[in-house]
């Protein structure tokens, strides 16, 4: 029987060290991975209502627990059913009553496991949501550092953290107050059972049942069976923790809002002709439309400006153009196409976009500038660098190309982040360029190199602009005025700043 026992032992060690462990990475990898997915389909309204550092939780913190979940759990389990049938058959061959006391005291421990559960489950979300919100106001503290030091705002900052840590706080004391209360009623329901168990043995002997050595067997396995279920008992935190994290994940894989995708491509070539008919876009249902009732045509190779106030609407158009929205009126015509109806991903290979934030990442200069790009030639990325005006910077740089850049670009100034993602524009020769105040971190000299390069693309692409600038502006064939979501003036440039005036 020990030999037996020794054998299935070694046989589980096996298989967990030369399968099982690799299975729950790869499942803990893949499971990343769909999320990733996941979250490259799910709508722009699903992102702009999710809190990124929540998101962030959940793909590295929720799927580790689940690992954890899958491998420390599963082989607690896996242990416990091992020993359990160990039991059966040496109460079996020695002695069956032993069999029918173990089935009638099986059912306490399921009832307790049943019983205490489902609080730990409910305060270990309660935790969970509290930590995911600490999570996302830390990860916002950090974006807004700079704006929170220039406002001498620390202090606010402090406080408005404080309070979620203290509210995670209050929901982790509450978590483990009841694992207190747990692990201290089943340790005494268990002693209860132990000498229940030892009476029962007693009375066997007494009555000639069974002899000495048949009672230490009895009461040796019951005490097997006991610190195997006082483990499982003492697993149900983490279990729980485990099954919630799954819930949290499930939140994501789940989520029904998908950004809806065409199937249609633009006929080659692509002429990048825009135009709006009757447009009307609002961010949230029941509230007031950003744009009404929108309409305007920019031929393939020309080019259109939008000035308005801050939230006007102007950032508005831009995103509908990348088909990061659907109108909820009118239409939007690519080519004479229904932007709707078209592949997304196919369509924007089309579109280079220069925002007011240039979007930079940790790697060398080389990799942002070519970044989505499968293969561009050194002597292509120079020529683009001449007509960005970046070639005195690059000149600067000891190792040129190779340069590392800090995340968000931190070891380059406004001007110097903003011609790179002018430079990484240029370098996709789009048929359409968006620039949303493209040149408003510039100097004079920079933006005037900048703008020749634009110079360069008007003719061989559709160039839409939000700017401020007069120099920006007067190089567009048409400036449109936005003034409460509606397009109010479309007329010469002079009478558009007069009008803004």
């Amino acid at each position: 029987m020990s030999i037996t026992a020794l054998m299935v032992n070694l046989i589980c060690y096996w298989i967990d060290s030369r399968f099982y462990r690799r299975f729950t990475r790869s499942v803990e990898a893949g499971l990343r991975m769909a999320l990733v997915r996941k979250l490259q389909v799910l709508s722009m309204q699903y992102h702009t209502r999710a809190q990124s550092g929540v998101v962030l939780s959940k793909v590295a913190s929720d799927v580790q627990f689940i690992q954890m979940l899958l491998y420390d759990r599963f082989m607690e389990v896996l242990y416990f059913c091992e020993d359990v049938l160990f039991i059966i058959i040496v109460a079996i061959t020695t002695f069956p009553l032993m069999l029918v006391f173990y089935i009638v005291i099986l059912p306490l421990f399921y009832f307790l496991l049943r019983h205490f559960s489902g609080p730990l489950q409910e305060s270990r979300a309660g935790m969970r949501h509290q930590n995911e919100q600490v999570n996302a106001a830390v990860k916002e503290m950090l974006e807004l550092e700079g704006l929170t030091r220039s406002h001498g705002l620390q202090k606010t900052e402090y406080k408005n953290i404080s309070r979620k840590v203290k509210s995670a706080q209050q929901a982790a004391v509450l978590y483990d107050r009841r694992t207190v209360v747990v692990n201290n009623v089943t340790y005494g329901g268990f002693q209860g059972l132990r000498l229940l168990s030892l009476s029962f043995a007693a009375l066997l002997t007494a009555g000639g049942y069974i002899n000495v050595g048949t009672l230490v067997l009895f009461q040796s396995i019951f005490d097997l069976m006991i610190n195997n279920v006082q483990r499982m008992l003492d697993a149900v935190p983490l279990i729980t923790q485990g099954y919630d994290s799954l819930v949290s994940v499930n939140e994501i894989l789940n989520s029904d809002d998908i950004s809806q995708n065409g199937t249609e491509l633009l006929s080659e070539p692509v002429r990048g002709e825009i135009e709006f008919k009757n447009v009307s876009f609002g961010y949230e249902e029941g509230k007031a439309p950003v744009l009404q009732d929108i309409s305007f045509k920019v031929p393939a190779g020309g080019s259109a400006a939008f000035v308005g106030k801050s939230g006007e609407g102007k950032t508005t158009i831009m995103s509908l153009l990348l088909g990061l929205y659907s109108p909820r009126g009118g239409e939007i015509l690519i080519d004479g196409v229904n932007l709707d109806l078209l592949d997304k991903n196919e369509y924007r290979r089309n579109i280079a976009v220069v925002p007011q934030n240039t979007v930079l990442f940790s790697g060398t200069l080389w990799d942002n500038l070519v970044y989505g790009l499968n293969y561009v030639s050194t002597e292509k990325v120079m020529d683009v660098i001449n007509r960005a005006g970046l070639r005195d910077f690059l000149e600067s740089l000891p190792e040129g190309l190779n340069t590392p850049v800090q995340e968000n670009g931190g070891n380059l100034s406004g001007g110097q982040r903003q011609r790179i993602s002018i430079a990484r524009a240029l370098l996709r020769e789009p048929k359409i360029i968006l620039l949303d105040e493209a040149t408003s971190a510039l100097d004079s000299i920079s933006e005037r190199q900048v703008q020749d390069a634009i110079d360069a693309m008007m003719g061989g692409c559709t160039v839409i602009m939000v700017s401020h600038r007069l120099s920006t502006l007067r190089r567009a064939d048409t400036v449109y005025r936005i003034d409460r979501g509606t397009l109010v003036s479309y007329e010469d440039l002079d009478r558009v700043i007069a009008d803004m005036e």
